[in-house]
């Protein structure tokens, strides 16, 4: 079993990738 905060880690690091490419989404999600 992986600990929460991996898959965590995870699922953010695919939402990262997609904030990267607009950077007003990322700025909008983090608010």
């Amino acid at each position: 079993m992986k600990p929460p905060l991996e898959e965590a880690a995870q699922k953010t690091t695919g939402k990262q990738v997609s904030a990267l490419s607009t950077p007003s989404l990322s700025v909008s999600h983090h608010r």
